[in-house]
């Protein structure tokens, strides 16, 4: 896939996350099957072409996110 799409597709997952952590609070692997998710369709190759390696990176920024998010973020 594209960085615009997968740009795409990590902003919606945010947005859905929320909405979630909103209405039944934070769990243990927060976000984690949808990082897997991305990691599996997207074209996420950390060591292949550079439009492979900047999904990777932006793969592992959202994985960070979902880490280091907490409720008053919302």
């Amino acid at each position: 896939m594209k960085e615009a799409t997968t740009r795409r597709a990590i902003e919606q997952a945010k947005t859905r996350l929320k909405r979630k952590a909103k209405a039944k609070g934070l769990w243990e692997d927060f976000g984690q099957d949808q990082v897997r998710a991305m990691r599996d369709h997207e074209n996420c190759n950390p060591y292949g072409t550079q439009e492979q390696r900047n999904i990777a990176a932006m793969v592992d920024q959202f994985d960070n996110w979902c880490q280091n998010f907490s409720l008053t973020d919302i």
